[in-house]
């Protein structure tokens, strides 16, 4: 049998090729940064509202690890992510099936929110250790145990009331466990609903389904399917600048939407369903080997609504030419006139889908040489202003199988094969054209800057080509992705940011290098009965990082492509956790996480222009010791929780955030950025400097109940209540501008997050 086991491990080992891996995001030049605060796009955490949050939460408070399962919940809100990782350094898996994303590596929880308890069965692995799942990564790894027969049998109906991104849930499980004829089943099925969140004009429509069947064909083999998907419908929030937040009277002013026909309108509503179909066979070798294989499928749509015009100021409220302090110099008596029709009149301060409307009504033209037809002339109502939706398709064929074996007391092997065969599919959809009749596919901001007109087209093979509501327009690319892995053995990744432009050129970034990690991680770890402490170090390097984004570009006047090389990140600090029983059911609890995570040197970049082979300049991006924004890298909390002996907890947490700070504009450290500018000016300090946040104080309570009826019955009833003291003023992440100007650095100015006031969770369950 020993032979048997080392053959499986043997088979199992292959070369692990992936593709794509994304990053986030002078000369002051380089300033030093020895653990002073001198100096300082966006994260999971950074999806609208916080219902990924609260799932992400959901399953890591899972956790047995003390500093993991109190940190998943106290430190949600202010978007902290463990030692400063992106979820691509992490692995998270169903029955050992991998969920990450196959183009970022990112992990995105949404697509199986609502289905709490059908995945709380989970093993949770923090850092560098062995798994006996997967290859793991430098972030650690989940997997959810989704297997029909592992589910213990209960029906449980769950109903949820909030002041978050939803207000309602309603959820419901039902589970066979492994029942006498061999036949295990699980149902689980949630709603989560609000016509309007916490953010004004965020609205929220969301489902979610599972189903695990397993049959038992004897006692080694075992069969089973597993299903879900969790369709959703959210319309989106965006940080603004503090001059909008300010002239709105509100840190939760959402310039999305805007009132059509009376009823609000949210330009920006994220629509997802990405399904997951899973047939696995389970074979027992013996009491100490086990042999897990199954094939998945996924498919299904992803993708969001924006607004869309082709000439004209931009119409949306928050645009810096809309708002009072561009004039305040110039033309003050206009800029009053801004801020008090700022105060008075919704449409000023929100989208005016009416006037939307109107303007298109008035867009009579007449296009000649129509879809590249010599000849043909097209007439009719030509929008303006549209919707489009941005859409991100994709299909996943997935063969995984993993090999456990306990050699002996002391030594456990562990190996695996992963097989993917992945398609995605990039392009935009006319979605709405406002009551026009047609779209031209001609790139606008080509077309206002370039005397030739063919330099606009956006299809050569079909010029001046005619759009309407349906059809594809602006890029459509794919992306193939083949991989093969095999645990154990080293391996190569391509980085998702290989192409200088994506979305419009066949052009990968010159002198592409692969990505490096090097990642030390040391733990000490207590675990007594009432006493629980872990303390960690970690230091870890990422280097030669390849970093992409889009934007328009000031001081070209251009849309352009901006994507840097060579770019090292080092991330190092401690984390520690402690419970401690003090009096019966009566725990007190800390957690502390303490990082520095710098960008460690230097980055080259190349500007390009969708219509323009040569590059528009190449330079040297000065990053150096500049702090990687977006998260607190001092997060503390201490807390107390009592659990009577009838059934009743409470608790409290005083939570702590700090040093953290705004992702940067990497272009606004480079020498072009601060030329013209003397040293000695205060606009060059200002241009270069990266924005420290404000540290945040936050205190959380929960208290709940629970009652057993007749041994057969139960009744659970927990609140919990988040920002006790209605904090409204917590800055909690947002970004620097992509697009500035030096010689006014305020034109532009930063973009932020607020953390929600006080918010609470009531949820009552019945289970039996």
């Amino acid at each position: 049998m020993r032979k048997i086991k080392w053959i499986f491990f043997f088979m199992f080992i292959s070369i692990y090729v992936q593709a794509q891996i994304e990053t986030d995001t002078t000369q002051k030049v380089e300033k030093g940064n020895s653990g002073s605060e001198s100096i300082t796009v966006i994260s999971i955490a950074e999806l609208d509202g916080d219902e990924e949050s609260a799932d992400i939460s959901g399953i890591l408070q899972s956790s047995r690890d003390v500093f993991v399962s109190k940190a998943a919940y106290t430190f949600g809100p202010a978007r902290f992510r463990i030692r400063g990782y992106d979820s691509e350094n992490s692995s998270v898996m169903m029955n050992g099936v991998s969920l990450n994303d196959m183009e970022s590596g990112r992990v995105y929880w949404s697509s199986w929110g609502g289905l709490n308890d059908a995945l709380r069965n989970s093993e949770i692995l923090n850092g560098i250790t062995e798994s006996q799942f997967s290859y793991g990564g430098i972030g650690g790894a989940t997997n959810m145990e989704v297997r029909a027969s592992s589910y213990s049998p209960t029906v449980k109906l769950t109903v949820s009331s909030l002041n978050r991104s939803y207000n309602q849930r309603l959820m419901f499980t039902y589970a066979t466990g492994l029942m006498q004829n061999g036949w295990a089943i699980t149902f689980s099925g949630s709603k989560r609903w609000a016509q309007e969140g916490y953010v004004e004009g965020s609205s929220y429509d969301a489902y979610a389904y599972f189903l695990s069947v397993e049959k038992k064909l004897n006692n080694k083999h075992s069969i089973g399917f597993i299903g879900y998907g969790a369709p959703s419908k959210r319309g989106k929030s965006s940080a603004v600048v503090q001059e909008a937040y300010d002239l709105a009277g509100t840190n939760y002013y959402n310039p999305n939407w805007g009132y059509q026909n009376g009823e609000i309108r949210n330009a920006r509503v994220s629509n997802y369903h990405k399904p997951m179909f899973m047939l696995s066979h389970y074979w027992t070798i013996d009491d100490d080997t086990k042999l897990t294989t199954t094939a998945s499928y996924m498919f299904g749509r992803g993708g969001g609504t924006a607004l869309n015009w082709f000439s004209g100021n931009d119409p949306r409220p928050d645009y810096y030419k809309n708002l009072p302090s561009l004039y305040e110099d110039t033309n003050p008596d206009y800029a009053q006139y801004l801020r008090d029709d700022w105060a008075n009149n919704v449409n000023r301060r929100q989208l005016n889908w009416d006037e939307f409307y109107q303007a298109n009504a008035d867009e009579y033209s007449v296009i000649e040489n129509a879809n590249g037809i010599e000849g043909n002339t097209y007439s009719g109502i030509r929008s303006n202003f549209m919707v489009e939706d941005r859409r991100n398709d994709s299909k996943k064929l997935n063969l995984t199988s993993t090999f456990n074996s306990r050699i002996s007391d002391d030594v456990k092997l562990t190996a695996g094969v992963d097989l993917t065969n992945y398609k995605g599919d990039r392009y935009t959809v006319v979605d709405d054209l406002l009551g026009g009749e047609f779209y031209l596919d001609i790139n606008k901001f080509v077309d206002r800057d370039f005397a030739d007109p063919s330099m606009a087209q956006n299809d050569l093979n079909n010029p001046n080509r005619i759009v309407k509501e349906g059809d594809i327009f602006g890029y459509h690319y794919t992306a193939n992705i083949n991989k093969y892995m095999g645990w154990g053995q080293l391996s190569f990744e391509k980085p998702k940011d290989s192409y200088l432009s994506s979305r419009t050129r066949d052009e990968v970034v010159k002198d592409l290098t692969n990505e490096k990690i090097f990642s030390l991680d040391g733990n000490y770890v207590m675990n007594y009965p009432g006493f629980k402490l872990r303390l960690s170090a970690y230091y870890t390097l990422l280097m030669d990082r390849t970093w992409n984004r889009s934007f328009y570009d000031e001081s070209l006047r251009e849309f352009v492509s901006f994507t840097m090389t060579g770019l090292d990140q080092r991330n190092m600090g401690i984390e520690f956790g402690i419970e401690k029983e003090i009096l019966t059911g009566l725990k007190i609890n800390a957690v502390a996480a303490i990082g520095e995570y710098i960008y460690n040197s230097r980055a080259e970049s190349v500007t390009t222009l969708d219509n323009i082979r040569k590059p528009l300049r190449e330079q040297t991006v000065y990053l150096k010791n500049y702090y990687i924004g977006g998260m607190p890298q001092t997060a503390l909390s201490a807390g107390m929780n009592y659990r009577t002996p009838f059934f009743m907890f409470i608790g409290f947490d005083i939570n702590y955030f700090d040093r953290n700070y705004l992702p940067l504009n990497p272009d606004r450290r480079t020498e072009d950025a601060v030329a013209g500018i003397a040293p000695t000016h205060p606009d060059y300090d200002k241009v270069l400097d990266q924005e420290r946040l404000p540290s945040a104080f936050t205190l959380d309570a929960n208290i709940g109940k629970s009652w057993r009826i007749d041994y057969k019955y139960y009744i659970n009833i927990n609140l919990s209540v988040s920002n006790i003291l209605n904090n409204q003023d917590l800055v909690t992440g947002g970004y620097e501008q992509y697009r500035f100007t030096g010689s006014d650095i305020d034109k532009f100015g930063n973009k932020y997050y607020y953390m929600y006031g006080t918010t609470y969770y009531l949820n009552l369950s019945f289970r039996f």
